[in-house]
Parts: C-alpha cells; structure tokens; sequence
C-alpha cells in the first residue's frame, strides 16, 4: 500500500514536532526539507542556544523533549538562577528582589503602599491560567485586551511598578515597542515567568534538538533534507512543490512549518502579521556573575537579557528591534565595562532572520489553508516556542484523522 506523501517545509521545533506526531503512526512518507545546513531554525539566532521552559507554560514542548529521550539535558531552574541588573550597576538573585523592592520603595523614597501594590500584581498574574492550545485564558476581558496595546494597559500602573515588576520580565519575550502587541499577549509574557512552578533550563538547545531528532528520525523512517530550499507550491490534483535549484516534487500534502514570512511567498498567501527583526550581540570576557539569564531593571544599560555561557555572554540590548527590511547597519553600543572583571572582546552581533511576530488586533491564521495544505508555527495564538509545538500537534492530529 502507498502511503500518502508529506512534505514539511522547515526544519524548526515546529517542523519536527509535527513530522513526530506524524511518524508515529506509521502512515505517511513524510520528508522534512530544511533550506540551511543544520536543523532547529530559531532556537540557533534567537535564543543563543539556551532555551528556558516550564511545565506551566510548556506542555507541548516539555512532553515532545521527553519523548524523543531529551529530559536528562534539562537542569532544573529556580529564582536563584536568575540575575536582577539593578539601577546602581550590581546584579543581585531572583530570590532577593522582594528585599530589594521593599528597600526600594519603603525604606527609601516610595511608600509601602507602592511595595504592596507590586506584590498584588505579581499575585494577579499566578492567579491566571492560560491554554495555549486552545488560545483561551480566564482573563474577565479577555477580548477587550486583545484590542488594546499592552502601553495602554501598562498605563495604569506606577512608573515604578512597569520599570521593576513588569518590564524586566516583559523585555526577555517581546519588543520593547509595547504599542505594537496586544495587552493580553503583554500578560501572557509576564505570566511565563511569574507562572513559573518547575522550570528548566537546556544548554546547547538547538544542537542537542538536531542530534536526538536525527536519530529518532532514522528509526521513525523520516526523511530529512538539508539545504533544500522551496521556493514555491502550487495547487493541483497534488501539490507540486519547487526547489530553488528549479527541480519539483509531487506531494499529497504540504506542510508549512517556515516563519509566516516565508510562508507567505511560498504559498502566495497574505497573512497579515508583522515580524520584527532582533538584535543580540555576543561578548568573550571575564564575566563578574554566574547566573546564566540575567534580566535588567535599569533602563540607562541599554540592556534588555544576557544570557550568560561562562566562556561568552548573549547581550539583547533594548531598542534592538527593527522592521522586517530595515537596512539599518548601526552597530548596538553596551556600556558594559562594569560587567567584566578585565577588558572584554567583541565576538559579533546576529539579526534574527524572524524575530517574533507583532500581534496587536491580529487574527490568527487558520491552520488549515485549504484541502491538504497547512500552516504551523509560532504565531499561533499565544506567540512563543510553546505554540510552534502546539500548533504543530494540531496539524499532526487533524492530518492524521483525516487519514
């Protein structure tokens, strides 16, 4: 019996995600046709490597780490993994913040009204839950926030309370342009980190992801294709797919798992949704801290995230996101001398090929965008790594009852 021919257009976490799904139930030929050298798409620019998950957060993504054998590459992460950069140039653990806000605003300038109120906030996001797969939250006005810039929600709170509490953790997951995302994307981003119950941190994310899916790969029957890249699909009795080397391939399905960018012009669909490009610049020097995610409450560094390897440092510096086709070529300026026990070296600085969908007043995309065509990928609902794999499972599963 011929099995019915898929092919998966990219090879990022949602990509192998979706092929698994599908493998595992030993009915299709599926092929995986990855336009660069190496598998994992984002997780290379975007996130240097490291990636942090959580089992609140991530539940598609943990349980697809664990079934293609990854769980032993996790280390368990608590608020003492994560550093505070601070107005007076020091980085203090996560544990230590609420002594540092009660200095902050009680024992010094600001009142313990304000110190309270920093505190209910935090408690107001726990409070929420939020179900990625079915893009529902138990937000009272759920819609109204959809059709709000998270500026505007912020607007209500204290100076003090955005710079301290909100942006911080803001600043790690979205652009810093809050105009240009919806207050409840906004929420949902504090909620990743505030929600956090039992994190887990993956070093050497995108290459640990590559070798263990290779191997599963091998033994599911998959077919991967590096440097295969597709230029087109066209609609037909089947999909004819074209390679940019001019050759086609016939498929019963088609799966797009690339950026919606590249999607776009792929399948010649307008979806409608703005990309940002991103920022981060790599450093070689003695580094004064270990903690291996620091976040920044101190505006005047011009620092967003660093993510800290030891032997090198990840700086995202703020104001880092540009438009999809910027040609702006200003190297990012760190005043980071502080930071660094002796001189430091600059290794270079890298632009997301992507970056991270802008959603304000979005529509999300359907799935499915016509008779076996489909879309999947980090723009589904609640924008993130956890939707790449969870849009991707729905993908699978629809595919799969259809078959």
């Amino acid at each position: 019996m011929v099995k019915p021919k898929i092919i998966i257009i990219g090879g990022g976490i949602s990509g192998l995600a979706c092929a698994y799904k599908l493998a595992k139930t030993g009915k299709f030929e599926i092929h995986i046709h990855e336009k660069d050298e190496i598998l994992g798409g984002r997780l290379f620019d975007v996130f240097a490597g490291r990636v942090l998950l959580d089992e609140t957060s991530y539940p598609n993504m943990l349980w697809f780490t664990k079934e293609i054998g990854l769980m032993g590459e996790l280390d368990k992460v608590t608020s003492s993994d994560f550093g505070f950069l601070l107005p007076n140039k020091k980085i203090i653990s996560g544990k230590r913040v609420p002594l540092h806000l009660l200095k902050e605003f009680v024992f010094r300038k600001r009142s313990l009204k304000l110190f309270l109120d920093s505190f209910k906030f935090i408690r107001y996001i726990q409070s929420l839950r939020f179900n990625i797969d079915k893009y529902e939250s138990n937000l009272p006005n759920q819609e109204e926030l959809r059709s709000i810039s998270f500026e505007k929600f912020m607007a209500k709170y204290p100076p003090e309370i955005q710079q301290l509490i909100i942006k911080p953790v803001q600043m790690m997951c979205s652009p810093d342009d809050y105009e240009k995302i919806d207050a409840e994307t906004g929420i949902f981003f504090a909620w990743v980190i505030y929600a956090m119950k039992k994190g887990y941190f993956m070093s050497r994310a995108p290459k640990v992801y590559a070798d263990a899916f290779i191997k599963i790969a091998k033994e599911l029957g998959i077919n991967i294709h590096l440097n295969s890249e597709i230029q087109k699909v066209e609609r037909g009795k089947k999909y004819k797919v074209i390679f940019s080397d001019g050759s086609t391939e016939d498929a019963d399905t088609v799966i797009c798992s690339a950026p919606l960018t590249e999607s776009e012009k792929i399948l010649g669909i307008n979806f409608g949704i703005e990309y940002s490009l991103m920022r981060g610049v790599f450093i070689k020097g003695d580094f004064k801290y270990k903690f291996p995610l620091i976040l920044s409450a101190f505006p005047e560094s011009n620092i967003n995230v660093i993510y800290n390897w030891g032997e090198h440092q990840v700086f995202y510096p703020l104001n880092n996101w540009l438009e999809p086709k910027s040609q702006n070529k200003t190297p990012v300026e760190l005043n980071i001398d502080y930071l660094y026990k002796k001189e430091w070296e600059f290794i270079k600085e890298i632009r997301s090929s992507v970056g991270i969908p802008l959603n304000l007043r979005k529509k999300t995309p359907d799935l499915k965008q016509g008779d076996n065509l489909y879309v999947c990928g980090d723009f589904y609902g609640y924008t993130g790594l956890e939707s790449a794999v969870s849009s991707a499972f729905k993908v699978a599963e629809e595919i799969i009852k259809l078959n």
